[in-house]
């Protein structure tokens, strides 16, 4: 028989290497699942649809806020953890470690896509379109990551994301919010490297 056992204490430094595993793990497949879906698409020759595209980020976030929040969080993101420092729910102490697994988290999600798949499809990066300048790219993207950083604290327990409530709320948020950048993106055709 399976027993229930209580997730780790989250303010416990013992613990630390958990929920630093954990984020650097959640960073790895939230990348893998919204680069992918660009690297895959570009593979499918357009069976992958734009609704699949942004979707299966949101849907990824959701899976990791349940499977996840209790250990280290759930916040892939390096505008969340400083979010949740400011806002004091969060020891400023463990950003620093907070940020370096985001970024060996994405890192190493960026090379298993590169090793399997190569440069196809832009590595899933994104680029604006012609007729969006870098600086309305920036512009949008702090609009949609303010967003985001809000429907997080709004939903949050403490400095976690943990719940069915906080699950749904931050996946149809990533959900929407890729529609809104993929349809400007959509609408321009990419802008053409100069080689």
């Amino acid at each position: 028989m399976l027993r229930s056992s209580a997730p780790p204490d989250f303010l416990e430094s013992a613990h630390e290497w958990r929920r630093l595993f954990s984020e650097v793990w959640g960073t790895f497949l939230l990348v893998v699942v919204a680069a992918g879906a660009g690297v895959v698409g570009a593979l499918s020759g357009g069976t992958i649809t734009l609704s699949m595209k942004v979707a299966a980020p949101g849907m990824m976030v959701m899976a990791i806020i349940y499977f996840m929040g209790a250990v280290g969080g759930a916040h892939p993101n390096p505008a969340v953890t400083l979010a949740f420092a400011a806002r004091r729910n969060f020891p400023w102490n463990r950003v620093p470690g907070y940020i370096a697994a985001q970024f060996v988290g994405s890192m190493a999600a960026a090379c298993f896509l590169w090793a399997m798949f190569g440069t196809v499809g832009l590595l899933g990066a994104t680029k604006p379109g012609l007729a969006i300048s870098d600086f309305k790219a920036l512009i949008m993207e702090v609009l949609l990551t303010t967003g985001l950083v809000g429907t997080i604290l709004g939903t949050a327990s403490g400095a976690r994301n943990i719940g069915s409530n906080g699950a749904l709320a931050i996946g149809g948020y990533i959900a929407r919010q890729r529609v809104a950048a993929r349809a400007i993106a959509r609408r321009c055709p990419l802008r053409r490297s100069a080689s």
